[in-house]
């Protein structure tokens, strides 16, 4: 967990390409249209930030999967985000002939001024979203334990988590989640792209209803290409809003191009970021990764996405400033895994001087094998 300071030439690169007012202003219209289009992006920025979902709703949401109504066939140990999605988000977020998205519908009437945002992919199992997302709000900076409670098959799991949330203060805290907060139906749920859902091998349900859809060829009304922007109103709006990345264990959340758009932006914006990670092992295991991360490497569920990404980035230049700066944020001093890295690395070291010390210790035995060992030291 940290806050940024300075960023020095970044924070300006950041500001120049990412500011709010200006890619308000790049929607597509004649010049004289463009404050009336300003204005329309930044309503729809604002209904966007309105969007929550409590954690209470999130893990009423998850017990309910797997019953013979919701998704029986849904796996904790395979099912992804995207799986859920399908099956569950956009079927539940539906009324009649038409749809809105699932925070609409079910979310807080009443929207919190310190709310959190959620960076995470799709492609990610859901049950450790989902933990990713508890385990934050139990202030606790890893959430492999809270997945092994919601992968518990005795359901009262699931209520200790919650008498746990609630004597935590957090069971009504407020996230936004992509997921939840983007109306799916104006996007993508008539078309599920022939992908197979992990547990079955089936192709995904589509969703026939009669929502209009808006995508990168309307981009005011689009609401998927809103997120830096959303970042910044809420950060204005909120004094107290912050970004969660829910890193997954194989830490493919760093090849997507949204994700590690969203640190930078998050960062550039002076966001306090909390970085949940399943464990210290993991990290380590996947540090060399990180080393080589590339925005223009990166991929996105649609082209049209990544490019856009990049357009807002800007020259090669600037390709290759955002890189640098991202790894100053993940990995340099004071970098969001810096305390990890540093933890592990004092670990690796008391670990490998008190493997010596236990060969020296073996050494003297052999030697003089009626010592006595006490400890490290031979009387």
């Amino acid at each position: 967990t940290r806050s940024t300071s300075d960023q020095g030439d970044l924070k300006y690169h950041s500001e120049s390409t990412w500011n709010f007012d200006r890619t308000a202003t790049r929607a597509f219209n004649p010049a004289g249209e463009q404050d009336k289009s300003a204005t329309e992006w930044q309503e729809k920025v604002a209904g966007l930030a309105t969007r929550r979902v409590s954690v209470e709703l999130l893990l009423h949401f998850y017990l309910q999967l797997g019953q013979e109504n919701a998704m029986p066939h849904f796996d904790s140990k395979r099912s992804t985000t995207n799986d859920v999605v399908r099956h569950m988000v956009i079927p539940q977020s539906r009324d009649g002939n038409l749809g809105r998205s699932f925070a609409e519908k079910f979310g807080p009437h009443k929207v919190s001024m310190t709310p959190k945002m959620v960076t995470h992919h799709w492609s990610n199992r859901f049950c450790d979203l989902v933990a990713a997302v508890l385990a934050d709000a139990l202030g606790l900076k890893r959430w492999d334990l809270i997945a092994e409670r919601l992968r518990s098959p005795d359901v009262s799991d699931g209520e200790e988590l919650k008498e746990q949330l609630y004597a935590h203060g957090a069971l009504h805290w407020q996230y936004w989640i992509c997921a939840f907060c983007i109306n799916q139906h104006a996007s993508i749920c008539g078309n599920s792209m022939g992908v197979l859902d992990t547990v079955t091998q089936k192709v995904l349900p589509s969703c026939d209803c009669a929502t209009p859809k808006y995508l990168n060829d309307q981009p005011i009304r689009c609401e998927m290409n809103k997120f830096d922007d959303m970042m910044a109103y809420l950060h204005r709006e909120c004094p107290k809003f912050l970004q969660v990345v829910a890193i997954d264990l194989e830490f493919m959340i760093f090849s997507r191009a949204w994700c590690v758009a969203e640190l930078v932006q998050a960062d550039a914006s002076h966001l306090e970021q909390h970085m949940m990670i399943h464990s210290p092992s993991a990290l380590e295991k996947n540090t060399g990764q990180l080393k080589s991360i590339q925005v223009q490497n990166c991929s996105a569920s649609r082209e049209e996405d990544k490019l856009a990404i990049l357009a807002k980035i800007g020259a090669q230049d600037d390709v290759d400033k955002f890189n640098q700066r991202l790894q100053q944020i993940l990995l340099g001093n004071g970098g969001l895994l810096a305390d990890w890295l540093d933890g592990q690395k004092l670990l690796q070291e008391v670990g490998a001087i008190s493997a010596r010390a236990k060969a020296r210790v073996e050494e003297a035995s052999k030697a003089q094998p009626n010592l006595e060992v006490c400890g490290d030291n031979v009387i």
